[in-house]
């Protein structure tokens, strides 16, 4: 372990991101984490929805065998934070091959957790593309009901789907909703 590349975790345990060990993922604390994070860095006028809300709304418009992964594709997030896509793109334009590096580094946290999960890393392509569209399915419908009329438009392809988001009342609802994900779709993760 790389003493200045580790992390604590709610569950007590330790991450660290330059070696990301499989025996290191701990699913409760995911779940509690990314229960607590906001999305959009918090910007929603008014209110506030979780990346882990979000996940169980991208699980909801894929396919069965898709779901796993959808629950999973912000995971790393509970190690990592939620990095904006502009945030991104304003770290490439500042530092050309900051995105390669964080690939990287993303790459071996995503592998680690697939691996604990007991799911192929990487996904199939066609998994990986259903995912990825609700994804950005699950952008735009936020962004069209959680931000005011006439906001301006984000840069991505997708069309928001019918769905209503309703931002839990407190992490706690949210943290017991994805914990029920986990026992649906990857029952072996949890104690």
């Amino acid at each position: 372990m790389n003493a200045a590349s580790w992390l604590p975790t709610a569950g007590r345990r330790t991450f660290d991101l330059l070696s990301p060990d499989p025996d290191d993922v701990d699913f409760v604390a995911m779940s509690e984490q990314l229960s607590k994070l906001p999305r959009w860095v918090g910007a929603t006028p008014g209110t506030v929805i979780s990346v882990g809300e979000h996940s169980i709304n991208v699980c909801r418009i894929v396919s069965r065998r898709a779901q796993p992964y959808a629950l999973l594709h912000d995971g790393r997030e509970y190690v990592v934070g939620d990095h904006t896509r502009p945030f991104q793109v304003a770290m490439e334009h500042e530092q050309p091959g900051f995105r390669a590096a964080r690939d990287r580094i993303l790459g071996r946290i995503d592998a680690a957790i697939h691996v604990r999960a007991g799911l192929a890393w990487p996904p199939a392509p066609e998994i990986k593309a259903e995912v990825k569209a609700a994804d950005d399915i699950m952008l735009v419908t936020e962004h069209r009901h959680l931000f005011p009329p006439g906001s301006r438009a984000l840069p991505v392809r997708a069309a928001p789907v019918g769905i209503a988001i309703r931002p839990a009342p407190t992490w706690h609802t949210v943290h017991e909703a994805f914990l029920a994900e986990l026992r649906r779709l990857l029952p072996h993760v949890l104690p």
